[in-house]
């Protein structure tokens, strides 16, 4: 690579730092409003429903459970940590459903 080719890169890269702060800030921003969207929907099941543990399928769980942060990070389809929110009376019905984590 030519000389100015290396220098405009390092200067690009510079200037992206400056102008929106830390990665780490960034970051620990975003896992802050993740933690709390997540707090959020795992008290407050919209009336009619209830969390129904073990029916996911892995990358499609509604919220956060003691492994993941939020939506989405389950592991494994029909991890017992997982849960959907479903309309109150159906998770007993489902095969491997339950209303209880674990």
């Amino acid at each position: 690579m030519s000389k100015k080719i290396v220098i405009a890169a390092l200067g690009a890269v510079v200037a992206m730092g400056i102008g929106s702060g830390t990665l780490a800030d960034q970051m620990s921003d975003s896992m802050k409003m993740q933690k709390e969207t997540s707090d959020t929907l795992n008290k407050a099941m919209p009336g009619g429903f209830e969390k129904c543990y073990g029916i996911a399928k892995a990358g499609k769980n509604d919220c956060a459970s003691k492994t993941e942060a939020c939506a989405g990070q389950a592991k494994a389809d029909g991890a017992k940590d997982a849960w959907l929110g479903v309309p109150k009376g159906t998770c007993n019905k489902i095969v491997g459903g339950s209303t209880t984590e674990g």
